[in-house]
């Protein structure tokens, strides 16, 4: 798997803020992980002790 930084502007990280996006994201990865046998806290470790 390969990570890629994105850096959003003010305008686009209000937008995914009030659009909801970043909480549909989350749950799509964290089905996904537990379909895979990961943990969640994957997502925790890999964002520098921060949550998505």
């Amino acid at each position: 798997m390969k990570r890629t930084t994105v850096t959003l502007d003010g305008e686009a990280e209000w937008l995914v803020e009030a659009s909801g996006a970043e909480t549909a994201l989350r749950q799509v990865l964290e089905q996904w992980l537990a379909e895979h046998g990961e943990s969640p806290d994957v997502l925790r470790s890999e964002g520098g002790g921060s949550a998505c």
